[in-house]
């Protein structure tokens, strides 16, 4: 959950240009989640070897509107709450 709360912060936030998420971990969930915010037109920088991810912001928008998201079994991309991403 702590990914998807930091990308979030990087694209709900009009001030912020860009966020880097450190020591995250590369599991299914997280390739699901990095697949669906490519689809919502958030704009990555994908440093898998490094373990980070830089996260462009949106000024609180997705680019894309009327996507179909596939996030598999990635419960933590689908739940809802605090710090969740949809």
């Amino acid at each position: 959950m702590w990914f998807s709360a930091r990308v979030i912060q990087g694209t709900a936030e009009a001030h912020v240009d860009k966020h880097t998420v450190d020591a995250m971990q590369d599991s299914e969930d997280i390739r699901y989640m990095v697949r669906a915010l490519k689809a919502l037109g958030i704009k990555l920088e994908e440093r898998w070897d490094q373990a980070e991810m830089v996260v462009h912001g949106c000024n609180g928008r997705f680019p894309v509107e009327g996507t179909e998201l596939f996030l598999g079994n990635a419960g933590t991309a689908m739940r809802r709450g605090p710090g969740t991403f949809l």
